[in-house]
């Protein structure tokens, strides 16, 4: 009986170390979890804040030069997020360096005192020399000014001449220039009402999609949507980015 007995406890205790072991093992599988979900949420955070990031140095949608620039343009540090052009601008804006260089040059002028010259008898004959032949340089200058324009006189007289008693061929000229600007415009104004009606055949956000890029002929761009079906127009205009639409507002404006 009694070595049935402690048959019993040698089992019951193997029993406790096993369960012992199972909850340190579950208690650290507990720790591992909470440590993977805090890296996780952390690598998220910071995933976030790179792509927040990149996109207002990319300024999109106008987020980083309208909104963030004139906010944190100035604080040292944090303005390097902002896109480039946006930043250049509120430098500009900013007075204090201007100001700082204008004190700066305003002390340097008041500490550079001109010294005081004493004159000799013998420094004054010598002025009075120098500003004799002075005088005598620019009297020939003078001249030769005087000789040069009657030149130039005579020149443009004759010109004027020559001009007046061909005066067929003159007015010819003029009619064969007045001619070939016509035909510029002429053809100017096809190659537009051509563009008007491809874009206006497209559709809206593909024809946005094409005008948007043509950053570097705007004005091209706002003579096209200009001649344009107001609801086409309104409907391309709707598909562009905002900073682009605005600009093309102003020079349609203009026209």
């Amino acid at each position: 009986m009694a070595n049935l007995n402690n048959e019993k406890i040698k089992q019951l205790k193997q029993q406790r170390k096993d369960m012992n072991k199972e909850i340190a093992v579950l208690q650290g599988n507990g720790t591992d979890s909470r440590l993977k979900n805090v890296l996780l949420l952390l690598a998220l955070i910071t995933l976030f804040l790179g792509i927040l990031t990149g996109m207002i140095k990319a300024d999109v949608g106008g987020f980083g030069s309208g909104i963030l620039a004139p906010v944190i343009g100035n604080v040292n540090g944090l303005n390097k997020i902002l896109p480039a052009k946006s930043l250049s601008s509120s430098v500009a804006k900013d007075p204090s360096a201007t100001t700082d260089k204008s004190s700066t040059i305003a002390d340097s002028s008041s500490a550079t005192d001109s010294p005081v010259v004493t004159t000799t008898p013998t420094d004054t004959s010598k002025a009075a020399g120098k500003q004799s032949a002075t005088k005598g340089a620019k009297a020939a200058a003078s001249s030769q000014t005087a000789v040069k324009a009657k030149a130039a006189a005579g020149t443009k007289a004759g010109k004027n001449n020559q001009i007046a008693s061909n005066p067929q061929t003159n007015a010819g000229s003029q009619a064969s220039a007045a001619a070939q600007t016509a035909d510029a415009q002429a053809a100017e104004k096809a190659k537009l009402s051509d563009f008007v009606d491809t874009y206006s055949k497209m559709d809206a956000k593909s024809a946005a999609s094409i005008l948007g890029n043509m950053t570097g002929d705007l004005h091209l761009v706002a003579k096209i949507l200009t001649n344009m079906r107001a609801s086409k127009r309104a409907d391309i205009m709707a598909n562009l980015n905002v900073n682009i639409a605005s600009k093309l507002t102003v020079l349609m404006g203009k026209q």
